[in-house]
């Protein structure tokens, strides 16, 4: 519970008001690129890879900790940066071409003109000189200018700053709108950050000469500002066998201000931290916006001292009396041993001072049991644990302070979702789900297409309906004038009625179909586990007992199916045998047929010699 000096209606007001601001200016916003460029190392190490990627890993590790829902807020002296380099390089381009010019006065002597026609064409120079010089007067005067109207600016935003520390909010609305807009230009604008090229790992590689010369130079700065970066982040790093210090140090373009240099360390297997407490530390700094201050109470009050606190997933050394961070949008979690944590996400404003009350709840450590209601074989699972099942077929769950979402797992494939509701985590209730194991897309997608089908009769059944309405209202016209009969008045009428009655039925076919479907679309939802009574418990023990029959049916079925596979592999075995057997008797057979061909031949040839 968030309590904040300031009446609660005023309070959501001016919250709405801030939303609608941020909702406007985000549409409008332009990008505020930032980058990072590869650190380097400030005492001497050996060139390897190993040193080289801790280089490049930590200002990409950096940009990522920044995250990519961040605005800048440009303030007026930011916007005269821009107004200088953008009107210092206008005056650059004047005078190379007041250079150009006066090189082309001064070499009009040198040709051969007469001294009319010279004294028409240094005529002509002159004028354009002239024009150059009042380019760059101008030029002058503009800067000047800007330079007077942002400093008015700047001493009306601090104006601001200070007036709405002792204003109550809804002086704060009427400020914001009466002294946000002067001349039709805001004083302070928001400009969505972006990384580098759309991508954190992306580094930018200045050249080398650009690198020389240092970042405060010209030829450095040119250089960013064309990259289109409006803030580089460079860093140092020195190595002392485990331990690593990092410094960090953001500049602004154009003008090459230093906004922020920031050190941190720690040992080089703990670069996480590292990077997290730069990013972090860098974040005032990059958005700049203004701080506030948290201050927490906590209860029960003998668990303070165990309570550990982490704003955007980053865990703080300790919970000091007055916390400062920067505004904007936070999340803050406060988390103990044997407590269930306490999680805050909101907008955060800046230069208030918020109490923050926390009520710490103690984990439920209940223990469940839950049976099942339909005959299905199968296992269930609680937070990604099974459960032990006793003699009877009940599951045994520990909830460990943890809510219950679990999932029926069927032999024969399927599975049902499930819950417990938080009413229901009491120690030793006995609970039930009904498992459906059916596919469940697939029955969803035949109840779609009979929602599709039923709506396709309607419409069409539709067309002969209005088609047989307007004949039986002409021909009623045409029979009150006594134009026709009876008879076909009355066909007309019937033939109008049975089209409106088939459209009604498809009608409420349709109706039926749709909330066949609408009820197949939940059964994809978990099941709400309910509780059963002593007196239903008997629900429970039928299902048991069917479950314990359905598993010796089919430990019967297997072993059937296990002997009548062994059979076939006997009867496989033999046949195989057999046909070994009766190929071994034809080659023995062919092996005696050709010995007895050999001796006849034998004994022939004997005979022949002699």
């Amino acid at each position: 519970m968030i309590l904040m000096m300031m009446p609660r209606l005023i309070k959501k007001l001016f919250l709405l008001v801030l939303i609608f601001f941020s909702l406007i200016t985000a549409l409008f916003c332009e990008d505020w690129t930032i980058a990072a460029q590869k650190f380097t190392y400030s005492n001497s190490l050996d060139e390897n890879s190993v040193n080289d990627a801790i280089l490049e890993l930590l200002p990409s590790q950096i940009l990522e900790k920044l995250g990519q829902s961040i605005v800048r807020e440009v303030h007026p002296d930011e916007k005269l940066e821009r107004i200088r380099y953008d009107l210092r390089k206008s005056r650059l381009s004047y005078f190379l071409q007041l250079s150009t010019a006066y090189k082309k006065r001064d070499s009009i002597v040198l040709y051969d003109y007469s001294e009319r026609t010279r004294a028409k064409k240094i005529k002509e120079q002159e004028k354009s000189i002239n024009e150059i010089k009042k380019k760059i007067s101008d030029n002058l005067e503009e800067l000047k200018l800007a330079e007077e109207n942002v400093q008015k600016d700047m001493e009306l935003t601090q104006k601001l700053k200070s007036d709405n520390t002792d204003k109550n909010e809804l002086e704060k609305i009427t400020s914001l709108f009466k002294n946000l807009f002067t001349k039709d230009n805001q004083l302070i604008t928001a400009e969505s950050v972006k990384f580098y090229q759309n991508d954190y790992t992306k580094l930018y590689t200045p050249s080398l000469q650009n690198n020389e010369l240092g970042y405060d130079s010209y030829d450095f700065e040119k250089a960013v500002v064309s990259a289109n970066i409006r803030s580089l982040i460079t860093g140092t790093v020195k190595i002392y066998g485990d331990y690593i210090a990092v410094t960090a140090d953001t500049y602004l373009y154009p003008g090459a201000k230093n906004a922020g240099s920031i050190t941190e360390v720690g040992t080089i297997g703990d670069i996480d931290f590292i990077t997290s407490s730069l990013a972090r530390s860098l974040l005032p700094l990059i958005t700049n916006s203004m701080p506030l201050v948290l201050n927490f109470s906590i209860e029960p009050e003998e668990i303070a001292p165990n309570v550990q606190l982490y704003i955007d997933d980053v865990l703080q050394q300790s919970i000091p009396e007055d916390l400062i961070i920067d505004s904007g949008v936070h999340t803050i979690q406060l988390t103990a041993k044997n407590f269930q944590p306490v999680t805050i996400t909101r907008y955060w404003e800046a230069n208030i001072r918020y109490n923050v009350e926390v009520q710490m709840q103690e984990l439920n450590n209940a223990k469940l049991k839950i049976g099942l209601l339909r005959p299905v074989i199968g296992q269930i699972y609680v937070n990604g644990e099974a459960t032990v099942e006793d003699e009877n077929g009940i599951s045994h769950i520990k909830i460990n302070g943890k809510n219950v979402l679990g999932e029926f797992l069927a032999d024969g494939g399927g599975n049902q979702l499930f819950y417990v509701p938080q009413e229901l985590i009491k120690d030793e209730n006995m609970l039930s789900i009904k498992p459906y194991t059916y596919d469940k897309s697939k029955y969803i997608d035949i109840s779609r297409k009979i929602m599709y089908g039923s709506y396709s009769l309607l419409i069409t059944s539709l067309v002969p309906t209005f088609y047989y309405y307007g004949e039986y209202y002409n021909k009623a016209m045409l029979y009150n004038n006594g134009f026709i009969t009876r008879e076909t008045a009355l066909k007309a009428q019937s033939a109008s009625y049975i089209s409106s009655g088939i459209s009604i039925g498809c009608g409420v076919l349709f109706g039926a179909s749709l909330v066949h479907y609408l009820v197949a679309a939940n059964s994809i939802l978990p099941q709400k586990a309910k509780k059963i009574t002593s007196k239903k418990m008997y629900k429970l023990e039928e299902t048991a007992q069917q479950i314990e029959e359905l598993k010796i049916k089919k430990a019967e079925e297997e072993a059937l199916m296990e002997q009548k596979r062994l059979e076939e592999e006997r009867q496989k075995a033999l046949q195989e045998e057999a046909t070994e057997s009766a190929e071994v008797e034809e080659e023995t057979l062919q092996e005696t047929e050709a010995s007895s061909l050999d001796v006849a031949e034998s004994e022939n040839q004997s005979e022949k010699t002699e």
